[in-house]
């Protein structure tokens, strides 16, 4: 691994004396060697480019204590402000307050046993938490065991995965599983107090139990069942005798190589002191070189070891952080720039996940690295003492990259960025500094010459074999800033110029004046030359868009503008452009404008409205031919085949653009497939292979589901499969993502909820959806990833939703609903068939009645009409006697007619027309007979109705009652009285008459048939007859008929 500190800037000074030849030879060299060593203050070569995640990107607090990577790949995080889950793209807090909730307290330390549960510290509150249903279990020390208040406690495991919990300078305790407490009777081993315990690592190795306190270093051997001690206890292990490690040691690491790790406090000396023991030699080593030196703030903790997968050793704590490369530790601390840079007072904790990203909790928010990853490299050109900014990039034949500056001339380097030594540029012309400022370089393939293209029309030629530089004021550029330098395959050199000339000097040409020609003159600034395969010479304008020019005949063949309707640009303003295979050319302007050169057509790539592009400045193209991109928004991918694009930044381990200092306007493609761009003072080099995303997406996993306002525990969800809600609960909210924080930004998702739309929608923006008002119904919510090669995850992730309808909406209510409309319908039908039943009974019985009443009294007419006829002559008192029957028998048939129709009548429903009709019966038959009478009806009864039936059959038993009482009562008073009584209608008829008794009266016959007649309607209305009667007493006919 690289040094993760260089500072190393090769500063090319162009100014020297007039004197003689070999002084000028003498100063050259010695200026060089000054300016290599000065130049180790000028420039950085950075490997580890940090990310910074703070509050403001959603982070609870920006103390943040303690970092975790579940097996599903969600980083839990604790702050001060209580516990967090972070997928990549935004942070989620898990609910607390309740009595099974997580507390609001700070979150101190995470750790994970071997049975997979999350145990949390908090300040002096711990337990473990469920992660699936975010409910929290505290766990406490067992009764009888007071630990200091003051005293400090930790979280730790043995080397067999155990928990137990560590009391600083007290001592330690086990988790019982049966009793849920820590206790310290079930510690493998006992620690005396007097030994004030700081550190425990459980070597499994050895059998070893290291023990670091305040009193000295010991160790239990597991084998021996022993306790051993510094001073102390006979032990054949040299470290206890040492005398350095008798007193206060803090921390003892192992790490895999064998290499003890040790930091103790110095009480005579009053400082830390740092040690390694190399058990493989059983000798100190020189391990520990630097790590005393990486604080330059002077005081700093070490606070703890950690190592990586690639046995890398890191060391943190109070003002400190330091990874140990190669033979020495180094820094991470970046003070010249913050946006590169870690900044922290202490780091609290630091994990590598399993995508290999640095992790680091500090108090100052937290922070990681994906350098390990990438392997990227950068270079920061500083700005003191002199300001300048980086115009071009070359690649010579030695695989070097020289980088043309705007203030520094040229500047020099190996591949990986590394110093290389400064070529002598002798005898610049004096007081020209036009020759610093460079603004493209290429290297001549036949004689390997390097040109370089100057301000004000400076051209530098210098000769590799000679090591011999010349400096040129050619004529024909007129004083023109030379911008771009150009080889054709016949070996021609062409420039282009601010003023818009295209110049070309002909293989085997001298350098004078004359061997430069003017091959056109384009009127405006040409930025970009580009040789194609074809052999064609492209020329970009700042202006007129874009000129195919021949290299044999200097012809413009072809150009492509805005102003020309076949083959339009979508700008005229070119900064680049790049072949991208055999037909493809991509020019750079406002956007991403894609020519087929064998159609002529030009598109403006598809999908660069969807992403925040801006005007491309610079392009290159992998050997996957895709097109890479830097822009004022940063640096894109483009996926040729995929058609979209993709974004990487500093989390990438490249470059945000934080202001116009990052801002890239050159780019270069080296041999190796290698791409770099560069500009102002920031250079960065990356293998395009290590930013292809081949491998299959992971699965999508539903980070969090929120229903209305209130959380549901997903992992609860996903285990259950599905999600039942009620009707008028049915607002979700959902977010999800792939779990990979090396491809965020860099994979698409599509979604779809099954039930409401069947098509799969891809997701633009952040990564969550809201549904509003489900409608009921059964639904499936579905999400996948897919990567730029087109891949989609293995699996698609979905959850089942089944939103209940409301009670009126259930299969059940619609039975019944059908159910009550069927009995209707019964009902109906069977008060149809009842209606038609009692209208053909109504029928039965007027046709029983016009026949037995009206036929018999008919028949009985005509017999007596006969009879009075043939006795007119002979008998006129017969005959008479005759027509006065036949008068009494017409009008009984007129009024049983009259009945009839009163019955059947539906007016006459109500009580009122029955109680009218009854009065005037009543008043006719008992007026008529002399009889007075009385009639009191209560007003309920006024209100009651009656069906044709019950009406006819309660007006005949009146009429029957009072005919009798006319006929046979004798009587003078009549009482008629109609009540409600309970449920009952109560008709009470009483008389002032004779009375009479069934067996002695003569009359008992005519009135039997009456009587039974009367209780007849009577039982056919459910009711009862009564009569109350003696001889000489008069007599009480009492009806009742139950209502209703």
């Amino acid at each position: 691994m690289s040094s993760l500190h260089k500072t190393d800037n090769i500063l090319y000074n162009s100014r020297q004396l007039h004197i003689s030849s070999e002084f000028r030879r003498l100063r050259s060299i010695m200026a060089f060697l000054l300016a290599c060593i000065f130049s180790l203050q000028k420039s950085q070569s950075q490997e580890f480019i940090f990310n910074h995640l703070t509050s403001r990107d959603g982070l609870a607090s920006n103390f943040v204590y303690a970092l975790w990577q579940d097996p599903s790949g969600y980083l839990w995080i604790g702050t001060e402000n209580g516990l967090q889950r972070y997928d990549g793209y935004q942070f989620f807090s898990p609910y607390q307050g309740n009595n099974d909730r997580l507390p609001h307290l700070p979150v101190n330390q995470i750790l994970c046993d071997t049975m997979g549960r999350m145990w949390l510290r908090m300040g002096k509150t711990i337990g473990i938490f469920d992660k699936a249903t975010f409910r929290f279990k505290q766990v406490k020390v067992a009764n009888g065991i007071n630990i200091p208040s003051a005293t400090d406690i930790f979280l730790d495991k043995d080397g067999k995965g155990n928990v137990f919990l560590l009391a600083r300078s007290f001592g330690w305790f086990y988790f019982d599983e049966q009793s849920a407490t820590f206790r310290e009777d079930n510690t493998p081993f006992p620690i005396p107090r007097s030994f004030a315990l700081n550190t425990i690592f459980d070597d499994v190795k050895t059998g070893r139990c290291w023990l670091a306190g305040n009193n000295g270093l010991a160790y239990y051997d597991r084998n021996t069942k022993q306790l051993y001690r510094s001073g102390i206890s006979a032990s054949k292990h040299f470290l206890l005798a040492d005398p350095r490690l008798g007193h206060i040691v803090n921390n003892i690491y192992i790490d895999v190589k064998r290499r003890h790790w040790l930091t103790t406090w110095d009480t005579a000396a009053l400082t830390y002191r740092n040690f390694c023991y190399d058990e493989r030699t059983n000798n100190w080593s020189d391990d520990t070189l630097g790590l005393s030196a990486v604080s330059s703030d002077g005081y700093y903790e070490i606070h703890k070891f950690t190592e990586f997968a690639d046995t890398t050793v890191l060391a943190y704590g109070l003002n400190f952080m330091a990874m140990r490369e190669e033979d020495h530790f180094g820094g991470f601390v970046f003070k010249d720039v913050t946006q590169y840079s870690i900044v922290f007072n202490r780091v609290n904790a630091v994990i590598q996940d399993r995508e290999q990203i640095l992790w680091v909790a500090t108090d100052n928010g937290l922070f990681n690295s994906m350098s390990k990853v990438n392997n990227s490299l950068h270079l920061l050109l500083r700005q003191t003492p002199k300001r300048s900014s980086i115009n071009s990039l070359m690649e010579d034949v030695n695989g070097n990259i020289w980088m043309g500056t705007w203030g520094r001339g040229t500047l020099p380097r190996q591949s990986n960025l590394k110093k290389l030594e400064m070529p002598q540029f002798a005898n610049p012309p004096k007081g020209d500094d036009n020759y610093d400022l460079v603004w493209d370089m290429h290297q001549q393939k036949s004689t390997g010459r390097i040109w370089f293209a100057c301000q004000a029309g400076r051209l530098m030629v210098f000769d590799t074999i000679k090591s011999k530089p010349e400096y040129l004021k050619p004529a024909p550029f007129g004083g023109s800033t030379i911008r771009q330098v150009e080889e054709d395959k016949q070996g021609n050199i062409w420039f282009t110029t601010q003023s818009g000339k295209l110049l070309k000097w002909t293989k085997g040409s001298g350098l004078q004046d004359s061997a430069f020609k003017v091959v056109q003159q384009f009127g405006s600034v040409l930025p970009r030359l580009m040789l194609d395969s074809r052999g064609l010479l492209w020329v970009a304008t700042t202006g007129s868009g874009v000129k195919v020019v021949n290299t044999t005949t200097g012809q413009v063949v072809n150009q492509y503008s805005s102003s020309i309707t076949h083959d339009m640009l979508f700008g005229n303003h070119v900064r680049d452009i790049l072949q991208v295979n055999d037909s493809i050319y991509a020019f750079a302007d406002d956007g991403l404008d894609l020519l087929n050169f064998n159609t002529g057509q030009i598109t403006r790539a598809p999908g660069y409205k969807q992403w925040p592009v801006g005007p491309v400045l610079t392009m290159q193209v992998d050997d996957q031919h895709n097109v890479w991109l830097c822009t004022a928004n940063g640096i894109y991918k483009y996926n040729l085949d995929g058609k979209h694009f993709i974004r990487f930044t500093q989390w990438d381990g490249l470059v945000t653009m934080y202001n116009s200092s990052f801002v890239m306007e050159t780019s270069l493609k080296l041999r190796d497939g290698r791409i770099v761009f560069a500009g102002n003072s920031n250079l960065v080099s990356f293998d395009p292979q290590q930013y292809r995303d081949k491998s299959l997406p992971p699965d999508v996993l539903i980070g969090s589901c929120k229903l209305f306002n209130e959380f549901l525990p997903v992992d609860s969800l996903m285990k259950a499969g599905s999600l039942t809600l009620p009707y008028n609960r049915n607002s979700i909210t959902l977010t999800f993502a792939a779990l990979s924080f090396t491809r965020i930004d860099k994979l698409s998702y599509y979604y779809k909820l099954e039930g409401a739309n069947s098509d799969w929608q891809r997701m633009d923006g952040p990564l969550q959806v809201n549904y509003t008002l489900l409608p009921p119904g059964k639904y499936t919510f579905m999400v996948r990833a897919r990567n730029e090669e087109g891949n989609y995850s293995p699996n698609i992730t979905s959850l089942k939703i089944n939103i209940l309808p409301p009670f009126w909406r259930t299969i059940w209510f619609f039975g019944l609903v059908v159910l009550c409309i069927a009995g209707a319908l019964y009902y109906l039908y069977r008060l149809r068939i009842r209606r038609l039943l009692q209208v053909e009974k109504i029928r039965t019985r007027l046709a029983r009645d016009l026949h037995d009443d009206m036929g018999s009294t008919l028949s009985t007419i005509n017999i007596l009409s006969n009879m009075a006829a043939k006795k007119i002559d002979s008998d006129q008192k017969t005959s008479q006697d005759y027509m006065s029957r036949i008068s009494d028998s017409s009008s009984r048939i007129m009024e049983a007619m009259d009945d009839i129709v009163w019955s059947i009548n539906p007016v006459n429903d109500s009580m009122r027309k029955i109680l009218a009709r009854m009065k005037e019966f009543a008043g006719n038959v008992l007026e008529a007979s002399d009889i007075e009478y009385s009639f009191t009806v209560d007003e309920a009864v006024k209100e009651m109705t009656f069906d044709m039936e019950w009406r006819r059959e309660i007006f005949l038993v009146f009429k029957e009652a009072i005919n009798n009482i006319a006929k046979y009562a004798k009587a003078t008073q009549v009482d008629i009285t109609l009540r409600k009584q309970k449920n009952m209608l109560v008709m009470n008829i009483t008389d002032n008459g004779i009375g009479f008794s069934a067996d002695k009266d003569q009359t008992a016959s005519l009135r039997g048939n009456g009587l039974r007649n009367m209780r007849k309607r009577a039982e056919a209305m459910n009711g009862s007859l009564e009569i109350i009667t003696a001889p000489q007493s008069g007599a009480s006919v009492v009806l009742q008929i139950p209502l209703a």
